[in-house]
């Protein structure tokens, strides 16, 4: 996974920097397949904003969290993403259930009646 952060109004530390790729990192965790993060990190007066965006095949998820530290920031935007992915995960395993529910029932999907005399 291609991960970029990008600091906006300040400059950015070896420690956010590492602390942001880490938890960016975590991401894969999930089993979905990710190919791009985006973390834009921004210092407006005393707001500190994290956007995080993630690209995989076919779909893109982004989180943001505003506080008065960047470290809790990145840590509640990257939290929004995990609770998305793994809703996405979810829902992905529930569809395949269904399908493997109704071939163990052996239901068809025609929606045709097989008691045809």
């Amino acid at each position: 996974m291609q991960i970029s952060i990008t600091a906006r109004h300040f400059d950015l530390t070896p420690g956010l920097k590492e602390h942001t790729h880490d938890r960016l990192e975590r991401m894969t965790k999930y089993g979905v397949p990710l190919l791009e993060a985006h973390a834009v990190l921004m210092v407006e007066k005393y707001r500190h904003n994290a956007e995080v965006t993630l690209h995989g095949k076919g779909f893109h998820i982004a989180g943001h969290a505003e506080s008065e530290d960047m470290y809790q920031s990145v840590d509640q935007a990257c939290q929004k993403l995990e609770e998305q992915i793994r809703r996405r995960k979810d829902k992905i395993q529930d569809k395949h259930k269904g399908d493997k529910l109704k071939e163990m029932t052996g239901e068809s999907d025609t929606g045709e009646d097989e008691d045809e005399d």
